[in-house]
Parts: structure tokens; sequence; C-alpha cells
């Protein structure tokens, strides 16, 4: 499955997002990323594909990408 995450751009994002698909054993098999820059610093848009044996087993790796400082939003596509 797909999962976008927007978030603040900062150094170490992507590291850190990733860090956390290894740490719940998530499988990533492709990572796409565009930031935007503006007067907040910018906006990074990162789409992960993943692989999930079910539904209700992506929800607690949502959680935990979402407590990633910066994270704004964190869902399946």
């Amino acid at each position: 499955v797909d999962v976008v995450v927007e978030a603040g751009d900062r150094a170490g994002l992507l590291r850190d997002v990733s860090e956390v698909f290894a740490k719940e054993r998530t499988n990533v098999t492709g990572v796409r990323t565009q930031t935007v820059k503006d007067s907040h610093g910018g906006t990074a848009w990162m789409t992960f594909t993943v692989e999930v044996g079910d539904a209700a087993g992506l929800a607690p790796v949502l959680a935990a990408v979402r407590r990633v400082p910066g994270v704004r939003r964190a869902r399946r596509k």
C-alpha cells in the first residue's frame, strides 16, 4: 500500500520516518519525496510504498509515523 506523509521540511526527516518503518518491521519497497520551500522553511511530501499483512496492521505504523517531530499527517493513500 502507499502511505502519504506531510511534514515540515528539516534535515534528517526522511531518515527518521524510514526508521519508524524499520522499527515496526514494515518493509518499504519504494519512496518518492518532494519538498516545496516557503516562508516557514518548507513542506515535505513523502509517499512510501510498504508491504503490510492487513489494514489493521497499518494503523500502529501510521500512529508511530505521526509521532515523528514535524509530521503533520500520515495516511494511507
